[in-house]
């Protein structure tokens, strides 16, 4: 925390900048921790106790405890109505961790209005902000004298997208010891590098955050897809999460370790191609089916009973009946080569029952006995597409 004794202690607690008060043990030769710090860079700074991250003499950490490990889940309202998941993030994200009762935050906030903006520029790079307050025990604190984040927006003019964290549980799941802190993360939700206070940074700290930004990006690879931790569901499989070129470097990014060959198939007579994900086997995993219209892919389809459904569900073993997330109103006769099928769908997803052999009537007059019997033989992830 920075102390100035000539400001009065109610000024003082209004303006309180980034860390509960503590010893301070900045290694030595090193400046303020204010620099572009990765994975590899933290790990040659050296803790003076045990499990702990060095900090500079105003209390700044020389790194982050999630420093290439996977991002938390959260979640929150949005300031100005509606929510934000990060289960939606699906890209390079640059997260900005701030509160109003933080002095240091209110001298990045004009940065950050330009950062947001040169962001939304980037189709390859999302920002999103958490607005938190110090502590659990002094939310009450965290919008200072203008009582919301919407208030504060108003009076200055500017805006960005902003997460609240009314109780400082997003704070402490994120595990942020210092207000700013940024944090990017990879497109496979690890936390890629770490920064703290702009306007401490010296001469254009945006256009040199950004630099570093593309440099982290320029050399990440992703890591390979463990073909036995697979799984498919509303938001997709592997990488291939909402619209995807139907092409074969498109499906190797989106599968990366994994075998895809090129195949064709068969539907009304007519022959079209498609792309298989191979495991080591040689089985398929999954099947991309294009949507020549668009160039996408159409569908991405399972038939493999090692990849677990959106509830665990497997192919060959899961019956309509046991599944939670679905019944029977959510399910149609299937058509063609889907004859003899149910097809049940939820948004973007859709679970293939089939009837059982003993069952010869038509799918649409079969008793909840038979249905209910239906066992799994195939699960779709169909890509929301883009609004014409």
């Amino acid at each position: 925390m920075r102390r100035h004794s000539f400001i009065l202690l109610p000024a003082l607690l209004a303006l309180i900048a980034c860390e509960p008060a503590g010893p301070q043990d900045a290694p030595a030769g090193k400046g303020p921790a204010t620099g572009f710090m990765t994975a590899s860079s933290q790990a040659a700074a050296t803790a003076s106790r045990a499990g702990e991250i060095p900090r500079d003499s105003d209390g700044r950490p020389y790194g982050y405890g999630l420093l290439g490990k996977p991002l938390p889940d959260f979640s929150g309202p949005l300031a100005g109505g509606g929510e934000f998941s990060s289960e939606d993030l699906d890209g390079w994200t640059l997260i900005d961790v701030w509160g109003i009762w933080c002095s240091d935050c209110l001298s990045d906030a004009p940065y950050v209005a330009a950062l947001s903006r040169a962001v939304a520029q980037d189709p390859g790079l999302d920002f999103v902000s958490i607005h938190t307050p110090p502590s659990a025990t002094r939310a009450d604190e965290a919008f200072g004298r203008y009582g919301s984040v919407e208030a504060y927006f108003a009076e200055k003019g500017y805006s960005y997208p902003t997460v609240i964290d009314a109780d400082a549980s997003l704070r402490d799941k994120l595990r942020i010891s210092w207000t700013p802190s940024y944090l990017l993360v990879s497109p496979e939700g690890t936390v890629e590098a770490f920064r703290t206070d702009l306007s401490a940074a010296g001469e254009a700290p945006v256009k040199a955050l950004l630099k570093d930004i593309s440099g982290v990006r320029a050399a990440w690879t992703p890591a390979p897809l463990d073909p036995e931790a697979l799984r498919i569901g509303p938001r997709g499989a592997g990488d291939l999460r909402g619209p995807t070129e139907f092409t074969l470097a498109a499906a190797q990014g989106a599968f990366p370790g994994l075998e895809i060959v090129s195949d064709t198939d068969m539907s009304e007579g007519e022959t079209y191609p498609v792309f298989h994900v191979l495991n080591e086997a040689g089985e398929t995993l999954f099947t991309l089916e294009p949507d020549w219209s668009r160039g996408t892919v159409s569908a991405l389809i399972t038939r493999h009973p090692a990849i677990a459904g959106p509830d665990g569900e497997r192919v060959g073993e899961a019956r309509l009946a046991d599944m939670n997330a679905i019944g029977p109103s959510d399910c149609m006769p299937g058509r063609e080569e889907l004859a003899g099928h149910l097809v049940c769908h939820r948004g973007s997803f859709a679970w293939i029952f089939e009837l059982p052999e003993s069952y010869a009537g038509p799918a649409d007059a079969a008793p909840a006995s038979v249905t209910g019997s239906a066992r799994l033989s195939q699960m779709r992830y169909i890509p929301l597409r883009e609004p014409d």
